[in-house]
């Protein structure tokens, strides 16, 4: 018997356009599939002169999640949908805006969605000082944003990043990486590994896809190779970059050495008191975390591993002396 076919993509919109998710999703579906319009969306005006600069003969769009006319323009004509929201996003506001305005678009066919959490968790299970902060952020948004989404019977496919983001060691920890020969991230956790450009690139080959069989399931991404404590990424790090690497997990040390980073990383005032409380719960399940071939099942290709990843970065993380 035939199977069913999604329709191949003519135009997709992008949300996220010039973050590290977004901006190379938009790439790679313009290497692989240079005939589908791009839509890419921004909610910075102030970054639409660059968007233009990098993805000429795209569309760029400034949108707001609580904006029902944005969205709506956003949406308008699409057939494909990547769906990724910032951190501490009311997604009990967003979500309904956006479902209605990709019902009405009448062309939506598949939407891929952006999850960030443990495999297999849900709210209840969150401890309630953190499923209780207002405005939610990331450890419940977005099991709060999947809920709203299910119930409205959208074509979605949900990709969940069940993995530390490798890039996200060229953020807060980097300066402490150059300046002290020290990883500083608090609470020596497990986790898995990822690089967040072979997470775009599976929302690519998501969309692209023919396979009506993806939407409605949701797909646990990691890089099917690493599964470490920090302190062991202090060691790898050592090894790779040939020069001691030192490890502080404590609380204390994260709160005043990069606190008023991460304020501003995440744009509110009690972030990293938040992030702390979230570690704590990743550390409570940290059991979950794991090796799969999902990835490399997807795109076709092994992901990058963090050793490789160390490799490729190792200028931005520990220049060498001249």
């Amino acid at each position: 018997m035939a199977q069913s076919c999604k329709p191949k993509p003519g135009l997709i919109t992008i949300f996220g356009a010039s973050g590290r998710l977004g901006g190379p999703l938009a790439q790679f579906i313009g290497a692989d599939a240079p005939q589908v319009r791009l839509r890419l969306v921004t909610s910075s005006p102030n970054k639409v002169a660059e968007l233009e600069t990098r993805f000429r003969g795209a569309q760029i769009m400034v949108a707001n999640f609580f904006d029902k006319t944005s969205m709506t323009a956003a949406l308008d004509g699409a057939d494909g949908v990547f769906l990724v929201t910032p951190n501490f996003l009311d997604e009990e506001r967003a979500m309904p805006i956006f479902a209605q305005a990709a019902t009405a678009s009448g062309t939506v066919s598949h939407i891929v969605r952006l999850l960030g959490d443990p495999p297999g968790m849900t709210l209840d299970r969150v401890p309630a000082s953190i499923r209780n902060f207002r405005p939610h952020g990331p450890a419940t948004q977005h099991l709060i944003a999947k809920s709203i989404l299910r119930q409205t019977g959208l074509p979605v496919t949900y990709i969940n990043c069940a993995a530390y983001m490798m890039d996200n060691f060229l953020a807060t920890p980097a300066q402490m990486l150059r300046d002290r020969h020290e990883l500083i991230v608090p609470i020596n956790r497990l986790n898995a590994f990822i690089d967040p450009r072979d997470v775009s690139a599976v929302g690519a080959c998501l969309l692209l896809s023919e396979d009506h069989r993806h939407i409605g399931q949701i797909y646990h991404l990691d890089n099917g190779h690493d599964v470490l404590r920090f302190s062991q990424v202090a060691e790898l790090m050592t090894q790779i970059f040939g020069v001691p690497i030192g490890y502080d997990g404590s609380k204390e040390r994260f709160l005043r050495d990069l606190g008023s980073r991460y304020r501003a990383l995440l744009g509110h005032d009690r972030a990293p008191e938040y992030m702390v409380e979230v570690f704590e719960y990743e550390l409570a399940n940290e059991v979950v975390w794991r090796r799969s071939d999902v990835v490399e099942a997807i795109i076709g290709r092994k992901p990058k591993t963090l050793a490789e990843w160390l490799i490729e970065h190792r200028d931005n993380l520990l220049p060498r002396a001249v």
